[in-house]
């Protein structure tokens, strides 16, 4: 009952990476694919995929849950009119949707709109604090609107490594409306933006 050799059966170990765990070691090699991300698979996945939707927006919904107050003690008239313009702001949705764009797409930006006493319009310029007279919205967007990220890569500046500026390119070109009230698509490719850090 002893005397007979039970057949070992061969055991192949693959270090998760190989797919073929019959191709020798020194055969595996990165495997380098193209450098384009789909956006917009991504966030149809976020739409319609339970689970990416919650992995996604229940981070983002409890950071912003209890919204923002403002506290100014010694002033409560300017208290209640600051904390009314960031109510209309929908400050809590935008930083939200932020949240979001950045789960599901690997990162989210906001667009804070300013209006300047001497607004040039050039969105590629700094903004200077002191000229602000208002905020009249805050966007949020995501990945599929940037074509580029300018950083800066002066080493002896204090900015260094960190980001100055992005690229925008607008998915369509919006739309208008004949006479007859039906909806034109504006032809042609819209112009790029450039947008500064500040």
């Amino acid at each position: 009952m002893f005397g007979r050799k039970r057949k070992q059966s061969k055991v192949i170990r693959s270090d998760g990476m190989d797919l073929n765990p019959n191709v020798p070691y020194d055969d595996i090699k990165w495997k380098l694919t193209a450098d384009v991300e789909d956006y917009d698979g991504q966030i149809n996945e976020y739409k319609h995929n339970p689970i990416a939707h919650t992995i996604v927006s229940e981070p983002a919904s409890d950071a912003t849950r209890n919204g923002f107050r403002l506290v100014i003690p010694s002033n409560p008239d300017l208290q209640a009119q600051y904390q009314q313009a960031l109510d209309n702001l929908e400050l809590k949705e935008e930083l939200t949707k932020q949240l979001v764009y950045r789960g599901a797409q690997g990162d989210g930006y906001l667009s804070i709109g300013t209006l300047e006493n001497d607004n040039s319009g050039d969105t590629s310029k700094p903004i200077v604090p002191a000229n602000v007279v208002d905020v009249p919205f805050v966007h949020a967007f995501g990945q599929n609107h940037v074509q580029e990220c300018v950083v800066n890569d002066d080493p002896t500046s204090n900015d260094y490594g960190k980001e100055q500026a992005i690229e925008l390119q607008p998915t369509q070109s919006g739309s208008t409306f004949n006479k007859s009230g039906n909806v034109v698509p504006n032809a042609g490719k819209p112009d790029p933006i450039i947008i500064d850090q500040s």
